[in-house]
C-alpha cells in the first residue's frame, strides 16, 4: 500500500469536490423526484378528466346498447325519472320502432360534452343500421350519484369540433 501524503490545500479541495458532487447528487435527485409527482399528478388529473367524460357517455353506450339486444326494459332504465313520468316504457318501445334513425344505430361518435354540476349536454353525431346519418343533443342529470339520459333532441347541423369516443 502506497502511502500517499495530500497538502491540506489539495484536501480542502477534494472536500470541495466532494461537498459539489454531493450537492449536485441531491439536487438532481429532488428534481427528478419531484419530476415523478408531476408526472403522476397529470396522469391522475388526466383519469379524473376522462373518467368525468366517460359518465355520461358510457350511460348513452349502454343504452345504445341494450337497444341492439333488444332489451327495451334494460335501454328504459338509463332514462331519468323526470323522463320516465313523461313516457311510458310503452311509448318508449313504440318511438324506438318509429325512429330507427335515431334508436337503431352501428356508430355513435360524442362532441361539444358539457359537464356542469349535476347537468351534461352532449352533442353525438350517430349512424343508423340503415345508413342514415342523424345528429342529436343528449341531456343527461345525476340522480343518486348515477347519470341518466333526462331528454334529445335532433340537432340541425354537425359540431366540428368534438372528439369520437
Amino acid at each position: 500500500m502506497k502511502n500517499t501524503k495530500y497538502s491540506s490545500n489539495e484536501v480542502n479541495s477534494k472536500k470541495e469536490s466532494v461537498k459539489k458532487n454531493r450537492a449536485l447528487f441531491w439536487g438532481c435527485g429532488c428534481a427528478l423526484a419531484a419530476a415523478i409527482i408531476v408526472v403522476i399528478a397529470i396522469s391522475f388529473g388526466g383519469f379524473y378528466i376522462y373518467k368525468i367524460f366517460r359518465g355520461p357517455i358510457d350511460v348513452i353506450k349502454a343504452h345504445y346498447q341494450a337497444l341492439d339486444e333488444k332489451d327495451y326494459y334494460e335501454a328504459y332504465s338509463y332514462f331519468s325519472e323526470n323522463f320516465k313520468n313523461k313516457h311510458s316504457l310503452d311509448e318508449y318501445i313504440e318511438l324506438t320502432k318509429q325512429q330507427p334513425d335515431i334508436f337503431m344505430i352501428k356508430r355513435s361518435s360524442f362532441r361539444s360534452i358539457n359537464i356542469k354540476n349535476d347537468r351534461a349536454t352532449i352533442a353525438a353525431k350517430v349512424w343508423a343500421q340503415n345508413g342514415t346519418i342523424s345528429f342529436l343533443s343528449f341531456s343527461l342529470l345525476r340522480e343518486k350519484g348515477i347519470w341518466k339520459i333526462d331528454d334529445f333532441s335532433f340537432i340541425e347541423k354537425e359540431d366540428k369540433k368534438g372528439i369520437a369516443i
